[in-house]
């Protein structure tokens, strides 16, 4: 809080990433003042840092109930989705295993692109439609599958709405009819109880600085007996799937921040506290006139909040936010510079009145109720000198 008793400098976008903690970065600064080997080299200090790294693959894995050598460690969730649906699609191509792809409609662009990608290299991709709280329905999956479809990508939790896909099913639809089914778990690891195993899924990608963890690293979880061909060539590490030396220090960290947020949401007290805030939150801004809400719990998970206010442009309300010191997104982070509306809340059949004035708030641990307060009224403010503005601007007054 600044000097000022009215004024708040508020952070709620943790969707796009988090702070890094005091224990992460005390474990990162004891492998850094320990250890400079190379995991790969044979001498005692690459022995050490080996070490060190299979030891944080043992702690993430039982964080997600896989076995260890099932996971892979990349730079973060954009390359781990790459590594996952281009190194399924071209080692299928190889062995001729078949040339379709289905995805949903609301994937992140990290896959988006890599399936436009893929297309110009001849494979057939179909996209599955969404319901209106981006929901993929495991009926309609069914309906896109055909015979020569090898993979299937429905991320687990939307990075815009939140929402919760039926993993579990959706996984089950796509081994019934043969193909590998592939989860980009970037939103939900570490913030969902993520099971591996009872959820079913092939592949599922994760990144640390979404949970607490540094920036630049992250896992790809490849069952055991998926074949994939590496993204990245070069040495032999990660078993000759992922060229270029570890990142020791921030698998260290990363395995600490997972195991950390584990704890921490273990108590039910947590996300009660979550949805409480939340819902406060929700109603507050649902007062303002020309609000909708896009997305609602259960459907969604309780960290993302995505909200739209009638004539105001997104890209506006998040600059005067940041000028009252409220640091909140208008949508994907990985997105924000692209003047297209958003993919996910046209597939969600938001009507368009609202999709350019769409905000995403992100309700964590850190906010007060007193910084629920200040952001509602900030976006209060906000949405009504905008909406002054443009009548000013249209000639209505």
């Amino acid at each position: 809080m600044s000097s000022d008793s009215d004024r708040f400098t508020v952070y709620a976008d943790d969707t796009a990433t988090t702070f890094i903690t005091k224990r992460v970065l005390r474990r990162m600064n004891e492998v850094y003042c320990s250890s400079s080997g190379n995991p790969s080299s044979l001498y005692q200090q690459g022995r050490q840092a080996h070490r060190q790294l299979e030891t944080s693959r043992k702690e993430i894995a039982g964080c997600i109930n896989c076995d260890a050598d099932e996971l892979f460690f990349t730079s973060g969730g954009s390359e781990s989705d790459c590594f996952a649906v281009k190194g399924a699609a071209r080692y299928a191509k190889q062995n001729g295993k078949g040339s379709h792809i289905v995805a949903s409609a609301v994937e992140h662009h990290a896959v988006l692109q890599t399936l436009n990608e893929l297309e110009n290299e001849g494979f057939d991709v179909s996209y599955v439609g969404v319901s209106c709280n981006g929901t993929v329905d495991p009926s309609e999956l069914e309906r896109s599958i055909r015979d020569d479809t090898l993979l299937v990508c429905v991320m687990y939790v939307n990075n815009e709405l939140g929402t919760i896909q039926p993993v579990e099913r959706l996984a089950a639809v796509s081994h019934s009819h043969g193909a590998l089914f592939f989860t980009d778990a970037v939103q939900a690891v570490g913030k969902l109880n993520v099971d591996v195993k009872a959820l079913g899924v092939d592949m599922l990608s994760f990144s640390a600085h979404k949970f607490h963890g540094p920036t630049g690293v992250g896992g790809l979880y490849l069952k055991n007996g998926v074949k994939l061909l590496p993204l990245i060539n070069g040495g032999g590490q990660e078993r000759g799937m992922r060229g270029g030396t570890e990142n020791v220090p921030g698998i260290c960290g990363m395995a600490q921040a997972l195991t950390d947020e584990i704890v921490k949401r273990s108590d039910p007290k947590y996300s009660t506290s979550i949805l409480k805030k939340r819902l406060y939150l929700e109603r507050k801004l649902l007062s303002i006139d020309g609000t909708r809400l896009n997305s609602t719990v259960p459907a969604c998970i309780s960290e993302i909040l995505n909200v739209s206010f009638s004539k105001v442009e997104g890209e506006s309300l998040v600059i005067a936010l940041d000028m009252k010191g409220v640091s909140v997104s208008s949508g994907s982070a990985c997105a924000s510079s692209s003047l297209l509306p958003s993919h996910v809340l046209l597939a969600a059949g938001v009507p368009e009145e609202y999709i350019r004035g769409t905000i995403r708030i992100t309700v964590s641990d850190t906010l007060t109720y007193s910084m629920l307060d200040y952001i509602y009224k900030k976006i209060k403010e906000s949405t009504t000198l905008l909406r002054n503005m443009k009548r000013t601007e249209d000639g209505d007054e």
